[in-house]
């Protein structure tokens, strides 16, 4: 995931630049608007269906959260982003586009990673940053890799999702790059398709990294148990690095 670009921050001082960028990006991601009005009786007109749409684009992109919030897809304000929604976000996100023997999270993924990650012995920050290298996918969905491939503005998108949700949640210098996070981010996808995927991940490039032997798993939480403990695992990790830095 790449940082915030300069024309990101150029769009921050200037709103009205930032919607026109967001256009040109969503453009070129080849994402048409369609919009429809239900008329009484079935009357409407053409302007009004394109004020409408106007008013959509001109306005931004925003989806209204778990907690009713409003977020910008395409400049995302850190004070609109809440614990609560990344939370319920990634619990009911299925994991390779929902092609797995049963539903697995993306919550349920961000723990076994940043578990993985106390496991070797990495610090507390990389722990925590193992629990939150997806959160973005809590407003913009699990995008499988070769999806990612064919949508290259996407990582844009994604890195300006990232960058909003590590000031609002107050994460600080949470390195989700680190080399340390994407091992982890192998192992746990090698030891997911061992357990959920029809070919047993034998024919993947992660195949060897996971062993049943030593790591035993059962996944497939439900979306509520997920986002439960997903929350706890941020708490504990919270609490952990507060009391180190005291």
């Amino acid at each position: 995931m790449k940082t915030a670009t300069n024309a990101t921050r150029r769009g921050e001082q200037n709103p009205g630049r930032r919607y026109t960028l967001a256009r040109v990006t969503l453009a070129r991601l080849h994402i048409g608007v369609e919009v429809r009005l239900g008329y009484a009786n079935g009357q409407g007109t053409a302007s009004a269906e394109r004020e409408a749409f106007g008013a959509l684009t001109e306005g931004g992109f925003h989806i209204e959260t778990y907690t009713g919030a409003y977020v910008d897809i395409s400049a995302p304000d850190p004070s609109d982003i809440r614990l609560a929604d990344v939370a319920h976000g990634l619990a009911h996100t299925c994991r390779g586009a929902g092609q797995t023997a049963r539903f697995y999270s993306v919550a349920e993924h961000a723990v076994l990673v940043s578990r993985r990650l106390r496991e070797i012995g990495c610090p507390l920050r990389i722990v925590l940053a193992g629990l939150h290298h997806d959160d973005p996918e809590a407003y913009l969905h699990d995008v499988t890799k070769p999806l990612k491939h064919l949508l290259t503005p996407y990582g844009e998108l994604e890195a300006e999702m990232w960058e909003a949700i590590r000031v609002g949640l107050h994460l600080g210098a949470c390195d989700i790059e680190h080399a340390a996070v994407k091992a982890a981010d192998t192992w746990a996808l090698g030891a997911e398709n061992h357990h959920l995927r029809r070919s047993h991940g034998r024919t993947w490039y992660c195949a060897d990294v996971y062993s049943p032997l030593t790591h035993p798993l059962n996944l497939g939480l439900a979306p509520p148990d997920a986002e439960a403990v997903w929350l706890r695992e941020h708490s504990r990790l919270r609490d952990e690095l507060t009391a180190r830095c005291c």
